[in-house]
């Protein structure tokens, strides 16, 4: 079965759906996009914060691959977070 979820993913309660067996997630860039209940224009320290715990929710809520979605600019934050 697929599940699409959508919104912030910090505030969404995932422990109705169990683990799931691979999961894909596009996070906000920090591009200054205009959302309509997210600010998109964080210090880069908040951003780098924020990055490590979707990830590591992400991967706490899947059994298998956790995909992720990001601006090339943030790389070596997001290899910094994977390898911790």
């Amino acid at each position: 079965m697929i599940n699409l979820i959508k919104g912030q993913f910090e505030k969404i309660d995932l422990s109705k759906y169990g683990k799931f067996s691979l999961s894909f997630h596009d996070f906000p860039d920090n591009e200054k996009v205009k959302y309509e209940n997210y600010n998109d224009n964080l210090k880069i320290e908040d951003y780098i914060d924020l990055l490590n715990a979707w990830i590591k929710k992400a991967c706490s809520i899947t059994s298998g691959p956790v995909f992720i979605s990001f601006s090339q600019k943030y790389t070596y934050f997001i290899e910094q977070i994977i390898i911790d």
